[in-house]
């Protein structure tokens, strides 16, 4: 997360930057370069909020599925398909811990 806010800060330094020269010198390459970055900080900022948007609705379903009082396997297979889409992993295994025994149900 942190990564992605250093990329925002850097996109956003480099627009003002830009801003700054096209107010010093009005050249064409400079207004083409300010909207080639301001477009590419909107479609950062889209990836990030359909990112977000898919996080938010897998854990709203995660939620209702709690809150219906499933069985123990109904619930595990729910978030093992929720995980698999939010982190687009094939397979993966969930372990419940026991002091008395280890098991892999999914």
């Amino acid at each position: 997360m942190r990564f992605r806010k250093n990329i925002s800060i850097w996109v956003l330094l480099f627009i003002v930057v830009l801003a700054v020269l096209l107010l010093l010198q009005q050249s064409t390459i400079v207004i083409l370069l300010l909207l080639f970055a301001t477009l590419a900080l909107i479609f950062y900022t889209a990836r990030l909020l359909n990112q977000r948007s898919m996080e938010l609705t897998a854990f709203n379903h995660l939620a209702q599925v709690v809150a219906s009082h499933p069985t123990l396997d109904d619930l595990l297979a729910c978030f093992y398909q929720q995980i698999q889409v939010l982190w687009q992993a094939p397979s993966f295994y969930i372990a419940l811990y026991s002091q008395n025994k280890i098991q892999f149900p999914f």
